[in-house]
């Protein structure tokens, strides 16, 4: 049984495979405390909708923490799984949240995307170590396989497109910019929510970019940049996808980064300032570890996530 959500899986293939059942959604994104009602109501509904039906195990594939708190009565309560994204730093950050996911954490089943993340909710929330598991957000892209005309009039470029990008450090690109006086070999262009920039080596944008757009601009970039302000205990699907099309990335020190310099050798190459991301693109830029992207690919592989999902 798949519950649908406001249609989007209707026209996928999956739909085929599955029951859909469609149910009412209430989402905002102003106002906390209606976010976090709205989400009730939300689990409420769910609830409801699934009470007669035998299920083995119900899967959350996000979830609001401090939301699910109280309705999980509901649900047939050893069978609840959950999957962790950005909610795991924000209940952190957050006292009451973190004292009603304490109360709930270990009556669950959660699911992280890498090692890192279940060894800081063990350590930071005291979750026991059973009640984690890992799976591995599986592959988008194939570099053998993608042949997609450019976005871009550049040739050659290296390219940030999540929207999480740490401003400040936006900010500090663009400045080196304005004082820079030699040529980059590569363009620099990244994307922001709130900041636009444009010269003859940096392009910050707001654009939206469709799945197809996005594809073709990573596509052709020469490599990838992510910078955030801070991924304690989350992931970046933007390294996934620069690593599922064997592009190596350049990123800030954090956590996510690390993870990913360690497990990946040879793909990832942190740096401090945006002087760095200037001299990268100035001269030639590291070479992709290969054997480690055939690496990055087997983890990531549908058969390898099928196996880790199947020992939850």
């Amino acid at each position: 049984d798949l519950i649908d959500n406001m249609g989007f899986f209707k026209n996928l293939p999956c739909s085929r495979l599955c029951n859909l059942i469609d149910i009412p959604q209430f989402f905002s994104n102003k106002l906390e405390p209606f976010i976090s009602l709205l989400f009730i109501i939300n689990y409420l509904i769910l609830a409801f909708t699934i009470r007669k039906k035998k299920y083995d195990k119900i899967i959350l594939l996000s979830v609001r923490n401090d939301s699910l708190f109280w309705v999980w009565p509901l649900f047939r309560k050893q069978h609840v799984v959950v999957f962790h994204h950005n909610d795991i730093d924000r209940t952190l950050g957050r006292p009451f949240e973190k004292f009603l996911f304490k109360k709930l954490q270990n009556k669950l089943q959660h699911v992280v995307l890498a090692d890192f993340i279940k060894d800081g909710m063990i350590r930071n929330l005291q979750t026991k170590e059973d009640k984690i598991s890992i799976v591995y957000q599986p592959k988008i892209g194939n570099a053998k396989v993608m042949n997609l005309k450019p976005y871009f009039n550049e040739e050659k470029y290296i390219v940030g497109l999540g929207r999480s990008t740490n401003e400040d450090f936006l900010y500090q690109l663009i400045e080196t910019d304005k004082k820079y006086s030699g040529k980059l070999n590569y363009k620099i262009i990244m994307r922001s929510k709130n900041i636009q920039y444009s010269s003859e080596r940096l392009l910050i944008t707001t654009d939206f970019y469709s799945r197809e757009d996005f594809d073709r601009i990573m596509q052709h970039a020469s490599a990838c940049v992510a910078l955030y302000n801070s991924y304690n205990l989350r992931y970046s699907g933007i390294i996934d996808d620069s690593l599922s099309i064997g592009k190596a990335v350049i990123g800030n020190d954090i956590p996510v980064f690390r993870y990913f310099l360690e497990k990946y050798k040879g793909c990832c190459h942190i740096i401090t300032l945006a002087y760095d991301l200037f001299t990268i693109a100035s001269g030639e830029l590291p070479e992709i570890n290969e054997e480690m992207v055939n690496a990055f690919m087997y983890s990531h592989s549908d058969e390898n996530v099928k196996a880790q999902l199947s020992n939850i």
